[in-house]
């Protein structure tokens, strides 16, 4: 039924060769992002008993941005290790959903007001400020780049669905493995970025307080 480019074929042979490795690395980001969110989990409840608001909030959004990660990091090795055609297929249009929803959410939440909180709470704030404002220019360029093709995926063969069924194997069929692996990893790197900004020492200050 799906189409295989020759980049595929060879792209499956060099996973499979690999495969054992690739997924021993997977599982250590899953068990780094596991106790990631154990330690935010306990910051946003400790903060919320104590009425810490505004480190609550840098904290909830830490939390956010992190379980976006590692859900879009279980997507990808689910797209990568892959033998099956349509499970590629399941995985790369569930990881396009995520994408253009979190292109939409991230930007917001680490707008202006985000960035007013880390100068008040934070020491040497503006490293963070600049780290993040080169993440959101990173976003946007992803955003101008890739939002065609993750808004008609999101719109005819995920979230809302084609209801003439041929057309919707068509649009599936149309989705290349060698197009979208690459376009998840670039966002994965993103929001790796991101989480490393959010969660490295300086972000401890909330805690020593």
């Amino acid at each position: 039924m799906f189409e295989k480019t020759i980049i595929d074929i060879e792209l499956e042979k060099r996973i499979a060769l690999n495969r054992k490795e690739i997924e021993t690395k997977f599982q250590i980001s899953f068990d780094k992002l596991d106790f990631a969110l154990s330690q935010i989990a306990e910051g946003v409840a400790y903060c919320n008993l104590t009425k810490w608001k505004d480190v609550e909030e840098v904290w909830n959004v830490a939390g956010f941005i992190t379980m976006t990660y590692y859900d879009l990091k279980i997507l990808l090795k689910e797209l990568t290790i892959s033998d099956n055609e349509w499970r590629k297929r399941y995985f790369a249009r569930q990881a396009c959903l995520l994408i253009y929803e979190a292109i939409e959410d991230v930007p917001k939440l680490i707008g202006r007001k985000f960035t007013t909180q880390i100068v008040a709470l934070l020491s040497k704030s503006e490293i963070h400020i600049e780290q993040l404002r080169q993440i959101k220019q990173a976003i946007s360029e992803y955003n101008n780049k890739h939002k065609p093709l993750l808004s008609k995926i999101r719109h005819s063969c995920i979230a809302h669905r084609e209801h003439r069924m041929l057309d919707q194997i068509k649009l599936i069929n149309q989705i290349s493995w060698q197009t979208i692996l690459p376009l998840v990893s670039e966002f994965d790197t993103i929001l790796f970025d991101l989480v490393q900004t959010l969660m490295n020492k300086s972000q401890l200050e909330f805690k020593k307080q």
